[in-house]
């Protein structure tokens, strides 16, 4: 225990688990709720570009993130018939990675030593005069210096200090698939990341 300021962060993703531990290392107490039973299995594969890996080396995780995945050689865009686009192609100064969503929580998770309480679905955020008391579904209650709204786009923390949000849809559509590598036999010198566009 130290001490620093008692936080308190909603949502055990990518973005609580990160801010835990930036904010561990810099001396303070804090513990992580999550609405779900258990860590959760779901995602794909995404990039963390150099402003995040930066983020992620102060707070001592490059090495175990190049334990699970390799570093990116770039970004080039590419045309419908392959061609690259004209411009710069990003080849990042700092390191970027390619990674599992699951792999990174996952690494996340094992870095974190602090606690986690699963199951804990945020219902109520109040002002106590000296920082916030955080109401869960089961009726327990957490006081903190300080609250972190890390729970999504459906964000209770946001709506609880009356903050709106309206999320809509752009219409952008991704699909996902495989390819077996004996099949882009033509793709064997690239290297990098490549989207075509």
């Amino acid at each position: 225990m130290t001490d620093g300021l008692n936080i308190a962060i909603v949502g055990a993703g990518i973005g609580g688990l990160s801010a835990a531990l930036a904010l561990r290392a810099r001396g303070m107490n804090v513990t992580v709720f999550e609405e779900a039973q258990s860590p959760r299995k779901a995602g794909a594969g995404i990039s963390i570009p150099p402003n995040a890996a930066i983020l992620l080396k102060r707070a001592g995780l490059c090495e175990a993130i190049e334990k699970i995945t390799t570093r990116s050689h770039g970004l080039t865009l590419r045309t419908s018939r392959g061609e690259p686009v004209p411009g710069p192609s990003a080849t990042p100064t700092a390191p970027s990675y390619q990674i599992h969503r699951v792999e990174l929580l996952e690494m996340l998770l094992g870095a974190w030593a602090g606690t986690v309480r699963f199951g804990h679905r945020c219902v109520a955020v109040n002002d106590v005069g000296s920082g916030a008391r955080l109401t869960f579904a089961d009726g327990a209650v957490c006081d903190a210096d300080v609250v972190i709204g890390a729970d999504g786009i459906h964000s209770i923390v946001r709506r609880e200090i009356g903050l709106t949000a309206s999320p809509t849809s752009e219409g952008i559509v991704a699909y996902r698939g495989l390819v077996q590598t004996q099949k882009l036999s033509w793709a064997a010198d690239l290297r990098g990341l490549n989207m075509w566009m």
